[in-house]
């Protein structure tokens, strides 16, 4: 947030880094030094007000930890509009405190993606949004519900059915575990609570890993794109039975970041690939991720050690914070690795394809990598040795 020009100038820089940005279309630039004009007439108003002390704990976005004393005055709203806003900071310390469940009160859920990237490694903590953008409200709210209820957060669910005359329904108090239960006797009050939603197929979560590991060729890629539509379609939560655009940009179909990190999440839980934080920006369409989760599949997914390295090395580059000077001998480091590489396996009587990577032994690969960062590998030798 600031002046126009350095702003965009800093996003420029980002881009060429790989990172993406949006500008944000607000009336001022808040939380930055174009606030200070204002701020003295906003203290003004801002004294003017009663002030009590809050009833429950509370994370700052201000000091990012918990809010003190100061929290209960003009000050604190004063130099809240002016500081800028430590939300990785408050989430971390809400996790730090044993917080486990994140609620958004809002008109979509942004904050819900955000907190949840903060906290992408943490299994156990469960994200909710009330209110999702061109989403029905009150199937939006259920879901909220529902997902917290499922997550052992106590629900009122009495007074949310107030007055709507909703009947209890049993049912099993144990873990389904993919089997089915369903009972094919008719019960009373059933059939009119009935709604129209697609067949469940509940052996295909089962036997999904072991089904594509066995396809080959076209079948693979055509399974591949089934999946990925079927789980586009749930995140997105159609009930139609009718497949969602194989060639369609995701974000055109409806997605935003919080509906892309529960597609990475479901794929990954469904098909024991180590996925990337930036799938659905790679690869904007149904057809893209189904040929990308193709490609991982045939080649053994992250199962091997060589595809784990390269997946903690994707990582470090995700997260690393570089600008300028050491941004581009990083991007020339990894160029000359590549290109050894390739190299390497054209000297070595092997043509350099595309599928390279999928054929290399591991201490072929490790020891490019370490040649190229300059660390030092142990001599390992060969089976004919």
């Amino acid at each position: 947030s600031g002046q126009e020009a350095p702003v965009l100038a800093l996003a420029e820089r980002l881009a060429e880094q790989g990172r993406k940005t949006r500008r944000l279309r607000v009336s001022h630039a808040f939380h930055s030094h174009l606030m200070e004009p204002m701020l003295a007439d906003f203290a003004e108003v801002a004294g003017s007000l009663d002030y009590a002390p809050a009833s429950i704990p509370i994370v700052s976005t201000v000091t990012g930890g918990l809010a003190d004393k100061g929290f209960g005055t003009a000050q604190y709203w004063v130099d809240q509009v002016r500081g800028a806003v430590r939300f990785a900071d408050a989430v971390t310390t809400l996790a730090a405190q044993g917080v486990t469940r994140f609620v958004e009160l809002g008109p979509d859920a942004v904050l819900t993606a955000m907190a949840q990237q903060t906290l992408d490694e943490a299994d156990t903590a469960v994200f909710a949004a009330t209110m999702r953008n061109e989403r029905p409200e009150a199937g939006t709210v259920v879901a909220a519900l529902g997902q917290l209820h499922t997550a052992g957060v106590p629900v009122d669910w009495q007074a949310f059915y107030a007055e709507t005359g909703a009947n209890r329904v049993d049912l099993p108090t144990y873990a389904f575990q993919r089997q089915r239960y369903w009972i094919d006797a008719d019960r009373p009050n059933i059939g009119r609570m009935a709604v129209d939603l697609p067949p469940i197929d509940e052996d295909a979560a089962a036997a999904l890993r072991q089904r594509l590991g066995g396809l080959s060729g076209v079948a693979r890629a055509q399974a591949a794109l089934d999946l990925v539509q079927e789980q586009v379609a749930v995140v997105l939560g159609h009930s139609s039975q009718e497949p969602v655009d194989a060639d369609r940009a995701l974000s055109e179909l409806g997605f935003d970041s919080l509906a892309a990190i529960e597609l990475r999440k479901r794929l990954s839980a469904m098909t024991g690939l180590s996925l990337p934080s930036t799938l659905v920006f790679d690869y904007p369409t149904c057809q893209a991720i189904a040929a990308y989760l193709d490609g991982e599949i045939g080649a053994g997914g992250s199962a091997s050690p060589v595809f784990a390295e390269l997946d903690a090395l994707e990582t470090a580059l995700e997260n690393c914070d570089v600008m300028g000077d050491e941004s581009g001998r990083i991007t020339a480091r990894l160029e000359a690795l590549l290109r050894r590489w390739q190299d390497s396996r054209v000297m070595g009587g092997i043509a350099a394809t595309d599928n390279d990577f999928s054929y290399a032994s591991d201490e072929e690969l490790f020891a490019a990598i370490d040649s190229e960062l300059g660390v030092d590998s142990p001599t390992v030798p060969s089976s004919g040795d």
